[in-house]
C-alpha cells in the first residue's frame, strides 16, 4: 500500500478536526488534506472556497443552484417549494410547506413540516428509511408508508385508522397527542420502540408484538394490562393517568417509569426485580 493510501485508511479513525490538526504537521502531512474526506455536515457557503471542496461527503445546501463536492454522499435541503433536486438524500421541508409533493427517489431521509397536511399516496419513494410527519397531518396513510421506513413518526393531529398501514420494515414507532385509534392487528412484528401519544387509552390485549421491546403508554393510557405486555418487553413508561398494578408484568422487564401519583400497591417481589422510577 502507498504512503498516502496507508493515510487515508488511517483517517477513518480520525474525526475531522484531528485530520485537520494532522495536515498541519508539516509540508508532506499538508498534501493529505486534498486526500482525506470529511464526514461533519458542512453549509455549502461555508466551504465553497476551499482547495479541497470536493472531499466533504456531508454537505447543507439553500438553493439548487449551489454546486455540491464531488464526493458528497448526504446532501441536505430545506424546502419551501415542491421543486426538489433530484440528488437530495436528507430533506426537511419549511414549516410553512403545505403542497402536494412528489420526493425524489435520491432522498433517505425525509421531513415534513409543522403544517403539511396533503395526501402522501405515491408520494413517498422506496428509499426512504426516515420518515417524520409534521403536527398538523392528519390525512389517511393505507398504501402509502414505501417498506423501506424503519422510522416512523407521526405528529400531534393524526388520528387515522393504521391497520394494515405500517410496513413490516418499521422498527420505531411514535405517535402523536390525538392518537386514539384501536391497534388490534396494527402493529407490524418488526417494531422494537413503540410510543404512544397523551390520548391514547385503548385495549392492548394480544395488540403488542413480541417484538417489542421499550413501551411508552402515553399520559392519559389507563388500560388493563395484565397478561397484555408480551415478554420480550423490558423497558416500560406509564402516564400520570395509569393507576393499574404493575404486580404480574412479564419476567423480562428490567425498568417501569412511573408517575409521581402513582399510588397501587406494588410486591416487594416485583421491586426487587424491577428498577422503578417516579416522574
Amino acid at each position: 500500500m502507498e504512503y498516502d493510501d496507508t493515510f487515508f485508511e488511517l483517517s477513518r479513525f480520525l474525526t475531522d478536526k484531528q485530520k485537520i490538526y494532522l495536515t498541519m504537521t508539516s509540508k508532506r502531512m499538508d498534501s493529505l488534506k486534498y486526500i482525506f474526506r470529511y464526514q461533519k455536515r458542512m453549509n455549502v457557503h461555508d466551504i465553497k472556497n476551499l482547495p479541497y471542496f470536493d472531499n466533504f461527503e456531508c454537505v447543507k445546501i439553500s438553493t439548487q443552484k449551489e454546486r455540491r463536492p464531488k464526493y458528497a454522499k448526504y446532501i441536505y435541503f430545506k424546502s419551501i417549494t415542491a421543486n426538489i433536486p433530484s440528488d437530495i438524500t436528507h430533506l426537511r421541508f419549511d414549516n410553512s410547506f403545505d403542497q402536494k409533493v412528489k420526493i425524489p427517489p435520491s432522498v433517505v431521509y425525509l421531513r415534513f413540516g409543522f403544517y403539511f397536511n396533503q395526501s402522501v399516496k405515491g408520494c413517498i419513494p422506496n428509499s426512504v428509511t426516515y420518515l417524520r410527519f409534521g403536527e398538523y397531518f392528519n390525512q389517511p396513510i393505507e398504501g402509502c408508508i414505501p417498506p423501506s421506513v424503519t422510522y416512523l413518526r407521526f405528529g400531534h393531529r393524526f388520528d387515522q385508522p393504521i391497520k394494515g398501514c405500517i410496513p413490516f420494515s418499521v422498527t420505531h414507532l411514535t405517535f402523536g397527542v390525538s392518537f386514539n385509534k384501536s391497534i388490534k392487528d396494527s402493529i407490524p412484528s418488526s417494531v422494537t420502540h413503540l410510543t404512544f401519544g397523551a390520548c391514547f387509552d385503548q385495549p392492548i390485549k394480544d395488540c403488542i408484538p413480541l417484538s417489542v421491546t421499550h413501551l411508552n403508554s402515553g399520559s392519559h393510557f389507563d388500560q388493563n394490562i395484565d397478561d397484555c405486555m408480551p415478554s420480550s418487553v423490558t423497558h416500560i413508561t406509564f402516564g400520570k393517568s395509569f393507576a393499574k398494578s404493575i404486580n404480574n408484568l412479564p419476567m423480562t422487564v428490567k425498568q417501569v417509569k412511573l408517575s409521581q401519583n402513582y399510588y397501587i400497591p406494588i410486591h416487594k417481589s416485583v421491586r426487587k426485580r424491577i428498577k422503578i422510577y417516579r416522574e
